[in-house]
């Protein structure tokens, strides 16, 4: 099964964004992708892995950082091995200090 989830959230002057994903079953292997537009301001883009529950020994995980695209911030995690079900993925968007850059809503 694959999927795609295109989500808007206002964002105001938010520091930190947090995007969280959840398995409702249990499955062979996942892959999470994040993209984040330009105008957002991402400055870090973290991948927390550690919500995980696997069934089995070994695979191999991956998450971090990818490379930039067009002016974009990504975020990947894949893993190679069985997951329960409600475990997650969490990536967190930090901005710096929006007022600062301009992205936020208000005076600085």
């Amino acid at each position: 099964m694959e999927f795609c989830v295109v989500a808007r959230k206002y964002l105001g002057t938010d520091r930190e964004i947090r995007v969280q994903a959840h398995l409702f079953k249990p499955v062979l292997d996942a892959e999470y992708r994040l993209t984040v537009g330009e105008a957002i301001g991402a400055q870090i883009l973290n991948t927390q892995v550690s919500g995980l529950s696997r069934l089995g020994t070994g695979g191999l995980t991956q998450h971090g950082r990818t490379h930039p695209a067009f002016g974009q911030a990504a975020a990947h995690a894949i893993f190679t091995t069985p997951l329960q079900t409600g475990s997650s993925v969490v990536f967190t968007i930090d901005r710096g200090n929006p007022r600062q850059t301009g992205l936020g809503g208000g005076t600085p």
